[in-house]
């Protein structure tokens, strides 16, 4: 662990047990609060030795140190009305601590802070892209609740922007994969309905429409709902024609008459044969086991199943199957 950056004398024998972007980084710290301190402090320089600071620190793996030169940085530039030059300040010391740092709740904290600046400035996809970046970090370091409020966010600023469209679908799709795996799969299913529903008002993405239909209706079977799934599978052929006849929609009217009837043998046998085709990710492997678990299948036939999708998709795909077995 390292000393904290601000600290103003250090023994010999401090110095000396410093690993040299260490002790590089005090001293740079050091000259910057100096050249604050002169009547007519050059906060450009200031600004400049922090960064510096910062950036041995990150180099000697002591983010929380990094993380502060950064703050200072943003400080000197909050006085010198910088305002870009804070919000890059505090975004770089977020990053730091969520990725060296392993500290996602105080890196978000501080990234908020540069989103607040970007909102006041009017940037609202700078705000957007900065929230989209953290969450993805969040998501990433399994925390689930936290990312999806940051996309929640992030789509909202998307939503402010005249070139944001494209972005505010992916924020969209966030949300709507992590309300289901939070098992909010209420609010999920109507996400990936009205996902579905913008892809069909462009021809560039119409091809995606059917997949986002699909989750939207597993969503509401994994739910027990069969009015709920019948109602999305309602929204999807109503709102494109060619959901029924798709490999998609035939699969999820047969999955919907399964769970209806507590038919297990018609839910393995259209399990596994579109596995063969399609194999299923982790994600959907996850919203099954929640269906079979409502229909109550005997293990064999998704052991069987398991087995398959690990020679097809390898050691990650078999433990997601392993749970659905």
């Amino acid at each position: 662990m390292g000393n904290a950056a601000g600290k103003s004398k250090f023994t010999k024998e401090e110095l000396a047990a410093m690993k040299p972007a260490e002790r590089q980084g005090h001293q740079l710290y050091a000259q910057g609060e100096a050249k604050l301190k002169k009547m007519f402090g050059d906060k450009d320089e200031a600004k400049e030795l922090f960064e510096k600071a910062a950036v041995q620190f990150k180099l000697a793996k002591l983010p929380d140190e990094s993380a502060k030169c950064y703050g200072r940085m943003a400080d000197v530039c909050n006085m010198d009305k910088d305002d870009t030059g804070a919000a890059r300040a505090y975004v770089e010391g977020g990053e730091t601590l969520i990725n060296q740092g392993k500290n996602p709740e105080g890196g978000s904290n501080l990234i908020r802070k540069a989103v607040e600046i970007y909102k006041n400035l009017g940037k609202f996809d700078r705000a957007g892209k900065q929230l989209l970046k953290v969450a993805e970090l969040m998501e990433k370091d399994g925390e689930a609740q936290l990312a999806l409020s940051l996309y929640e966010e992030a789509g909202e600023m998307y939503e402010m922007d005249a070139h944001g469209k494209s972005s505010i679908r992916k924020c969209k799709e966030k949300v709507a994969m992590l309300s289901a795996t939070l098992d909010k799969l209420s609010e999920g299913s109507e996400l990936f309905t009205e996902i579905g529903k913008l892809c069909l008002e462009k021809n560039i993405s119409k091809f995606h429409a059917k997949g986002f239909f699909f989750k939207a209706i597993l969503c509401q079977l994994a739910r027990g709902d069969a009015i709920g799934a019948k109602e999305a599978w309602e929204e999807a052929t109503m709102s494109d024609y060619s959901f029924e006849a798709s490999s998609e929609g035939k699969f999820m009217k047969v999955i919907m008459e399964a769970l209806s009837e507590k038919d297990i043998d018609k839910f393995q046998q259209t399990l596994r044969a579109r596995n063969e085709v399609t194999p299923f990710d982790p994600w959907h492997t996850t919203l099954l086991l929640k269906v079979k678990n409502i229909i109550k299948p005997t293990d064999d036939e998704f052991d069987d199943l398991a087995n398959e999708t690990s020679d097809m998709k390898g050691g990650d795909a078999a433990e997601e199957m392993d749970d659905l077995a």
